[in-house]
């Protein structure tokens, strides 16, 4: 998982959880205008809520299948 600062202090944050590299933004608000912000990163699976301050969140949901296996006797 990563967070960055984008050109015009738009708020980015990557993860991988097994369906590929996803990237959620908050392009709504700017985060560097010299004031205290407060980001929340929830995750959920592979999908993920990224909140700025007290804004509404924004949300991903990766589409894709997981694989998994079940083994019924030992490897």
């Amino acid at each position: 998982m990563d967070f960055a600062l984008q050109n015009g202090g738009v708020l980015t944050a990557t993860y991988d959880m097994g369906k590929g590299v996803q990237s959620l933004d908050e392009p709504r608000y700017n985060v560097d205008d010299g004031r205290y912000h407060v980001a929340r990163f929830r995750r959920f699976g592979a999908n993920a809520t990224l909140q700025l301050d007290d804004n509404v969140p924004r949300s991903i949901r990766p589409q894709g299948l997981f694989i998994y296996l079940k083994f019924s006797t030992d490897i």
